[in-house]
C-alpha cells in the first residue's frame, strides 16, 4: 500500500463511518468566539510564548495529553511529528528517535541521541523515561541539534517532560481507569500550602496492571506485553520571600513486565538451493515451530518468557533566585539511579538453545548552574554543567541441550565432523572420534563497569537588532572522560578449528591426494571447539579503556517578527553525542571502541497566527548531516556497532491548530522526513534473501564481510507522517458538557533493520484513536469512554534475523485494539 492509497482507504473510507462525523456535522450553524490559547515553552530554558521561539517545538499540555490518550512515551509519537518511540527485545531496551536519528538502547556502551529531561534534569537512561505519563504539566519535544543550551547526547533534539508544580492553591484529582485485557490504572495527586505563602507541597502516586495481549504457546496465555508499573513523586515548593523559590523533587518508579513478544515473519524451512535450515531442524527434533501465517496472531515459542524489572529513582533541588539587577540565577542539583534486570529467550523458539541474563546499574550526579538576564535589547544565559556517571553492567549466556543438536546440523560442521568421524571408523580408532563441541552447562559470561565525567560551559545571548530582527548566538565546550573495564569469562574450551583447512584436507584425502593432517585435526579432539564458531560464548579479550573527548557545539539563529503574530527564521546549530565501547561480545578483528557522532543542521521557519481565522501554523524546513553516526544493527549471531561515516536527513514539518467555534477544534502534524547513509562502508548484510530467494545483496562484495549500505534509507524512519484530530463539545443544560475526541496517524512504509534487506519492509498503515465523555462542572467529575487503534490495524516494530537461525526473521509486536472507560474526579 503506497502513502496515498493508505489515506484514502484508512482515512476516508473507515472514518467516514465513525462517530467523528456525525460529530462534526453538528457544528456548521455554531457561531465563532474561540481564541487560541498561548502556548508557554522552555525549549531556551526560559519562558516564552511558542511563536516567539526560533526552535521547531511541539508542546503538548497535560489536558492535550488526556485528550489524545496519552499514558506513556509511546502514545505521545502519534501526535509528534518526527518523533519515534521504540521498544525492543525487553522493557529497558527502548529508544527515541528524532528526525530520523536516533540510538539502539540494546547496547550498555550507548547513550541517546536525544537529550531526555524531567524537570530539568537529565535521564542518562533512555529507558527510564518509560513508565507512566501521571500529573503532567507540559512536554515539548524539540527537533534539530540543541547542543548550546543542552550539551552532549542531543543532536537530533530533545524532550523536555515538566511535571505539575506544588502551588499554595489546595488541588488535586483521582483518576481511575479500566479496559480490555484487564486493564486497571488508577491515579493521583494532592497538594497545597503546608506554610501559607511559603511552603507548598505536592504528592502524585500511580499504579498500572495489564494482562498481555500475546500468548506463548505451550507456556502461558495472554501473558507476553504486559503492563505492571506503579511509582509516585513527592515535591516541596519554598518561597522565603519573593525574590527566592527552591523546588525539591523525589520520585520513584518500578517496572516488572513480560515483553517483549515477537512474531514470526518468515520461516526458514529450506535455503534456495534445497538445504534444511533450522525450522525443518527444529521439526525434525519434534520441537513445533510458529507458521509465518500466524504472524498477526500475537503468538510466540519460548521456553522461558522474556522477563524484564526496572527501578528509577532520584531527587533533585531547583533554585530560582531573582537579583536586583534584572537577572536571575538558577542551580539544579540531581542525584538518580537506574536498575535494570533482564531475562530473554534469545533463540525466540520453543527448543532450549540459549538465555540471557542482562543487569545493569546506573547511578548519576549532576549539577548546573545558570544566570539569565533580560535587557532592553540584549537577553543573555550564561552557565556551567557538570556530570558524573557511574556504570556497571552484567550478562550472563547458557547453552541448553539442544544447542549442539542444531550447530551439529550446521551444513559446514556436520560434513567435516562426519568426515573425521568416518575417519576413525576407517581406521579402527587410530584417529579418535570428534570430541563435544561444548562442555555441559556451556555459558559465557560478561562484567563491564564505567567511570564518566563530564563538564561544560556555556552561553547564549539573543541581541534585538531592530524592532523587527533578532540576532542569537550560542556556544558550549563540553570535556568528558570515560574509563571502561570489561572482563570476560566463558566455560572450557578448546582450541579454535581452521574448518576450511581441515574440510580440504579431508577432501584430499579421501581422493589420495593428501594424508590425513592430524595436526589440523587436533582441536576438534577436545571438548569446548564449538566455542569458536559461536559468537555469544566465544572467547574475547578483556578490555581496559579511557577516552578523552573534548567538544565544541553552538548555534546561530536571525529571527524577523514580519509582523505581531508572524515570525521567519533561519538556524544554523551542532550538537554532538558521546563515543563509547561496544559492550557485546565481537570477534576479535573488529574495534570495540566507537567514535563520538556529531551533527549539523540548517532550518528555516515560519511561525504565523491569524487572529481572524483563530488559525495557527507552524512550518520548518531543514537540512543535516550526522558524521560518525553510532549505528547498532542485529546481524544474526551478534550486533554489529559501528560508525557510518556519514548520514543525511533533510525534510519539512508542519503543524496546524485551528479553533473555529469555542465547541470546535482541529489539529493536524505532518513530517517529510528523507534519512539515508550518505556513506555507510561497513554495514551488515542482507541474510534472509539471499538464502531463501537467491536474490543477492546489491551492497555486498567479493571477500568483504560487509556490505555497503551507501544510499540506503535509514531504519525504523517512514518518509511521511501525518496526524490529524478533532475535538467537538456539545453542552447539556448548565452543568455539563459532552464531548467527542478523535485523532488519525499515517506512517508510510519504512524499512525495519538496519541491513534493509527488502524482507524487512514495513507497509505503511494508520491508527484511529476515539474519546466520548461527559463533565459535570460543579462536581469536577470526567467520565469518558475510549479506544486506540480502533480498527484494529495490523503492524509490527523492528525485524531482525533470529540468532543462529539464518534465513528466519522476526518482528516485535505492536499493541492491538485498546478499549476502556475512565473516571476523573478534580478537586
Amino acid at each position: 500500500m503506497n502513502f496515498w492509497e493508505g489515506i484514502v482507504n484508512n482515512l476516508i473510507y473507515r472514518t467516514s463511518v465513525g462517530v467523528l462525523k456525525g460529530a462534526l456535522l453538528l457544528t456548521v450553524s455554531l457561531p465563532s468566539h474561540a481564541a487560541l490559547e498561548e502556548i508557554v515553552v522552555v525549549a531556551q530554558k526560559r519562558e516564552q510564548n511558542l511563536q516567539d521561539v526560533p526552535v521547531a517545538v511541539t508542546a503538548l499540555s497535560g489536558a492535550q495529553l488526556t485528550e489524545l490518550g496519552v499514558t506513556d512515551v509511546f502514545d505521545m509519537q502519534q501526535s509528534t511529528p518526527g518523533l519515534i518511540v521504540d521498544q525492543n527485545q525487553t522493557a529497558t531496551t527502548s529508544n527515541f528517535i528524532i528526525r530520523g536519528v536516533g540510538t539502539s538502547a540494546q547496547n550498555f556502551g550507548l547513550e541517546s541521541s536525544v537529550g531526555l529531561y524531567v524537570d530539568g534534569v537529565y535521564q542518562s537512561r533512555q529507558s527510564s523515561m518509560i513508565n507512566e505519563m501521571v500529573d503532567m504539566e507540559r512536554v515539548e519535544v524539540l527537533r534539530g541539534p540543541q547542543g548550546t543550551l543542552f550539551g552532549r547526547n542531543s543532536p537530533s533534539g530533545a524532550v523536555l517532560m515538566q511535571s505539575v508544580a506544588p502551588s499554595h492553591e489546595s488541588s488535586g484529582f483521582i483518576d481511575l481507569t479500566v479496559g480490555n485485557f484487564g486493564l486497571r490504572t488508577l491515579s493521583g495527586a494532592v497538594g497545597g500550602s503546608l506554610i501559607e505563602d511559603v511552603l507548598a507541597y505536592r504528592v502524585t502516586g500511580f499504579n498500572t496492571e495489564r494482562d498481555g495481549y500475546a500468548d506463548a504457546l505451550g507456556v502461558a496465555n495472554n501473558v507476553i506485553n504486559d503492563r505492571n508499573r506503579h511509582g509516585f513523586r513527592a515535591q516541596l515548593l519554598y518561597t522565603p520571600n519573593d525574590d527566592v523559590s527552591v523546588r525539591f523533587i523525589a520520585d520513584y518508579s518500578e517496572v516488572d513486565e513480560v515483553c517483549c513478544g515477537a512474531a514470526t515473519v518468515r520461516n526458514n524451512f529450506f535455503a534456495v538451493n534445497g538445504a534444511p535450515l533450522s525450522d525443518s531442524l527444529l521439526s525434525a527434533f519434534r520441537i513445533p515451530v510458529v507458521s509465518q501465517d500466524r504472524v498477526f496472531d500475537d503468538v510466540m515459542r519460548v521456553n522461558e518468557l522474556p522477563a524484564s524489572q526496572n527501578e528509577n529513582k532520584g531527587v533533585s533541588a531547583e533554585i530560582n533566585w531573582d537579583l536586583n539587577n534584572g537577572g536571575t540565577f538558577t542551580s539544579i542539583t540531581s542525584i538518580r539511579s537506574f536498575d535494570s534486570v533482564d531475562v530473554t529467550d534469545v533463540d525466540f523458539s520453543a527448543a532450549r538453545l540459549f538465555n540471557n541474563r542482562r543487569g545493569g546499574n546506573s547511578d548519576v550526579m549532576t549539577q548546573e548552574i545558570r544566570f539569565t538576564n533580560n535587557g532592553d535589547k540584549l537577553h543573555y544565559i550564561v552557565g556551567a554543567y557538570y556530570y558524573q556517571q557511574d556504570l556497571d553492567s552484567t550478562s550472563f549466556f547458557d547453552l541448553g541441550p539442544n544447542f549442539t543438536q542444531l550447530i551439529g546440523q550446521n551444513p559446514n560442521i556436520s560434513a567435516i565432523v562426519g568426515g573425521l568421524n568416518g575417519l576413525s571408523a576407517a581406521t579402527g580408532g587410530a584417529f579418535p572420534r570428534v570430541a563435544a563441541p561444548f562442555a555441559q552447562n556451556a555459558f559465557s559470561s560478561d562484567v563491564f563497569m564505567q567511570e564518566q565525567e563530564a563538564w561544560a560551559v556555556f552561553g547564549q545571548l539573543d541581541y534585538q537588532l531592530t524592532d523587527a530582527l533578532t540576532l542569537t548566538a550560542g556556544l558550549r565546550f563540553t570535556k568528558e572522560q570515560k574509563d571502561l573495564t570489561g572482563r570476560f569469562t566463558q566455560s572450557a574450551i578448546g582450541p579454535a578449528a581452521d574448518f576450511t583447512a581441515i574440510g580440504t584436507n579431508l577432501v584430499l584425502a579421501g581422493l589420495g591426494l593428501a594424508a590425513p593432517n592430524p595436526a589440523q585435526y587436533a582441536p576438534m579432539y577436545r571438548p569446548g571447539w564449538g566455542h569458536s564458531v559461536t559468537p555469544i560464548i566465544a572467547p574475547r579479550p578483556d578490555v581496559a579503556a579511557t577516552l578523552d573527548d573534548d567538544q565544541v557545539t553552538g548555534t546561530l539563529k536571525l529571527s524577523w517578527f514580519a509582523n505581531e503574530t508572524t515570525l521567519v527564521y533561519a538556524s544554523f546549530g551542532t550538537g554532538y553525542k558521546s563515543g563509547g565501547t561496544n559492550t557485546d561480545r565481537i570477534s576479535v578483528n573488529q574495534n570495540p571502541i566507537f567514535d563520538a557522532e556529531t551533527s549539523e543542521s540548517f532550518e528555516v521557519g515560519i511561525k504565523a497566527e491569524f487572529p481572524d481565522q483563530n488559525l495557527r501554523a507552524n512550518t520548518a524546513l531543514y537540512y543535516s548531516t550526522v558524521d560518525d553516526f553510532q549505528t547498532n544493527s542485529f546481524a544474526g549471531g551478534g550486533f554489529n556497532l559501528s560508525n557510518a561515516s556519514q548520514l543525511e536527513a533533510q525534510g519539512l514539518e508542519l503543524e496546524v491548530v485551528w479553533d473555529p467555534m469555542d465547541d470546535l477544534s482541529f489539529s493536524a502534524g505532518y513530517a517529510y522526513t528523507d534519512t539515508t547513509y550518505k556513506t555507510h562502508l561497513n554495514a551488515n548484510c542482507w541474510i534472509a534473501t539471499p538464502l531463501l530467494s537467491g536474490q543477492q545483496d546489491p551492497g555486498a562484495s567479493a571477500g568483504n564481510a560487509f556490505c555497503d549500505r551507501s544510499g540506503d534509507r535509514v531504519n525504523p524512519v517512514p518518509e511521511h507522517f501525518f496526524t490529524i484530530s478533532a475535538t467537538k463539545t456539545f453542552p447539556i443544560g448548565s452543568d455539563k458538557v459532552s464531548y467527542v475526541h478523535a485523532d488519525y496517524n499515517y506512517r508510510s512504509d519504512a524499512v525495519m533493520d538496519g541491513n534493509a534487506d527488502p524482507i524487512k519492509l514495513q507497509d505503511g498503515y494508520g491508527l484511529f484513536n476515539v474519546r466520548v465523555g461527559v463533565s459535570w462542572f460543579d462536581s469536577d467529575i470526567d467520565i469518558s469512554i475510549w479506544a486506540r487503534n480502533l480498527f484494529d490495524e495490523d503492524y509490527l516494530g523492528t525485524h531482525f534475523d533470529v540468532p543462529l537461525q539464518d534465513g528466519k526473521v522476526n518482528a516485535y509486536m505492536r499493541e492491538p485494539r485498546t478499549f476502556g472507560a475512565s473516571l476523573k474526579k478534580n478537586f
